[in-house]
């Protein structure tokens, strides 16, 4: 196998490790949700989350209740990951 594909195959089994930690766990109440860019803030709020930023089908929200990953899943979001703290993934944090 070649470095690229070693490479490729472990990136993939670390972002499988992460999915399967947020759905399991919900590690963050801040995360990253991606989905359909016309209805991405809309799932958020329906599931009493605050959207905090969106950037096409990407948005970072806060969710003040546990259970949300599995609810956004069963809505129809493609993916949810924690989120950094501190700013935005999009724009770096104010002083």
């Amino acid at each position: 196998m070649r470095a690229g594909g070693i490479f490729g195959l472990a990136l993939l089994g670390w972002a499988s490790v992460l999915v399967a930690v947020t759905i399991l766990f919900e590690p963050s109440p801040r995360v990253l949700v991606m989905g359909s860019g016309d209805d991405i803030a809309r799932l958020i709020t329906a599931e009493d989350g605050i959207v905090l930023s969106t950037t096409g089908p990407v948005a970072q929200a806060v969710f003040p209740r546990s259970g949300f990953v599995q609810r956004l899943y069963g809505a129809g979001v493609w993916l949810v990951l924690p989120a950094p703290d501190g700013g935005t993934c999009f724009a770096p944090a104010r002083s």
